[in-house]
C-alpha cells in the first residue's frame, strides 16, 4: 500500500489464473471421444470425437475464459455455449490447411 496526498492507495487485487486440461476432471465428456496423446498439447494428450453430437461440459464460475484448441486439416466445427447460451462467434471452425497446436479458439473477457 501506499499513499498519495494524504489517501490510502490500495492495489486491485488480480483475480486467480486457472489452467484445466482435457483430461481435468472438471470436464465432463458424451457421445464417443478418443484420448490422442499428441506431445504438443500443453498436457501432452488431446480428446477428439468423430461423431457428430459428442460435447463437452466445464462448469466454472469465473469472468473470464479461453480455449485452446489444435486446427488443421482434419478438424471440424464446435459449437460453444456459456451458460445455456449460444457465443456470437460459434460454431468455432477449427479446421485449418495445417496442423496448429495451442491456438486460442474461444476467446471471453
Amino acid at each position: 500500500m501506499s499513499t498519495r496526498m494524504g489517501l490510502l492507495l490500495k492495489p486491485t487485487p488480480t483475480l486467480p489464473f486457472f489452467f484445466f486440461e482435457d483430461n481435468d476432471p472438471y470436464m465432463t465428456y458424451g457421445g464417443n471421444w478418443s484420448t490422442v496423446a499428441n506431445n504438443l498439447a500443453s498436457g501432452g494428450t488431446e480428446h477428439e470425437a468423430r461423431n457428430e453430437g459428442a460435447y463437452v461440459t466445464f462448469i466454472f464460475r469465473g469472468r473470464y475464459l479461453k480455449w485452446y484448441a489444435t486446427n488443421g486439416p482434419n478438424r471440424g466445427r464446435a459449437k460453444v455455449l456459456l451458460d445455456g447460451v449460444e457465443i456470437d462467434s460459434s460454431p468455432i471452425d477449427l479446421y485449418a490447411s495445417s496442423v496448429t497446436h495451442q491456438r486460442v479458439v474461444v476467446w471471453i473477457d
